[in-house]
C-alpha cells in the first residue's frame, strides 16, 4: 500500500548539504544530481515520527503508549540496536514534469534559490559584530511530493492494530501537526502544509 505526501513549502526553506558556497553563501541547500532541491526521506520520516509521537502521547491511539510509533517508524535502542519500521518514506521532490523542464532549460534553476544574510548585533554599540555576517542559501516556495509505503511483508505487519484505511486517516491527521520543515525555523524558514493523497495497492 502506498500513499503520496503533497508538501507545500509556503515560504523559503533550507535543508543543509553540509557544504559552503564560497562568496555566494556560507551554507548551501541540499540538491540532487541535477542541482534541484529536495527533502531527504530521512528528514521527512523524522518529522512524521515526531508528529505520530505527539499524537500517541495525546491518546490518539487509545492510550499514551508510543509502541505503535516504534512499530511504524522503527526504533534505535540505547545499545545501538535498530529495528526497521513498517513505513518507508522516499525523498520529496519536484514533479517529473518540472524536473524535466528545468533539466532541459538549466537557466530556470536559478529561480529556485535565493540567499538570506544575517549578522550578529553588538548589544553595547548597536552595530554589527565584526566577522559575523553570514549568508544562507534558501529554496523558494514550491510543492514537493514523496511516496510513503506500508511494508506488508514486514515480519511484524500483523501487529498493526488498525487497517490500511485507518492508517491513511491517521497519516492525514498527523501530517496536520507538521507546520515547519528543515533548518533555521527560528528565523521563519520552512513553513509548510502537508496532505495525504490517494492510495495504490
Amino acid at each position: 500500500m502506498m500513499w503520496t505526501l503533497k508538501i507545500d513549502m509556503l515560504g523559503d526553506w533550507h535543508i543543509g548539504a553540509g557544504r559552503e558556497g564560497g562568496a555566494y553563501a556560507d551554507a548551501l541547500v541540499i540538491k540532487d544530481s541535477n542541482g534541484l532541491p529536495y527533502l531527504p526521506g530521512r528528514s521527512l520520516r523524522g518529522v512524521l515520527k515526531q508528529a505520530f509521537t505527539e499524537a500517541a502521547q495525546s491518546g490518539w491511539f487509545g492510550d499514551s503508549s508510543t509502541a505503535y510509533v516504534d512499530l511504524l517508524f522503527g526504533r534505535e535502542g540505547t545499545d545501538g540496536a535498530t529495528a526497521q519500521g513498517l513505513l518507508r518514506v522516499s525523498n520529496a521532490e519536484l514533479s517529473d514534469a518540472e524536473k524535466q523542464a528545468i533539466v532541459q532549460q538549466p537557466s530556470l534553476r536559478q529561480f529556485l534559490f535565493s540567499t538570506r544574510a544575517s549578522t550578529a548585533i553588538d548589544s553595547d554599540t548597536g552595530t554589527a559584530k565584526n566577522g559575523s555576517l553570514r549568508t544562507l542559501e534558501v529554496a523558494v516556495p514550491m510543492q514537493l511530493s514523496a511516496a510513503i509505503e506500508l511494508n506488508t511483508q514486514h515480519a511484524k505487519f500483523k501487529e498493526l492494530p488498525f487497517n490500511q484505511a485507518e492508517l491513511a486517516q491517521l497519516l492525514d491527521a498527523c501530517t496536520a501537526l507538521i507546520s515547519e520543515l528543515g533548518g533555521h525555523r527560528q528565523r521563519g524558514l520552512g513553513r509548510c502544509k502537508i496532505r495525504v493523497e490517494g492510495a495504490a495497492a
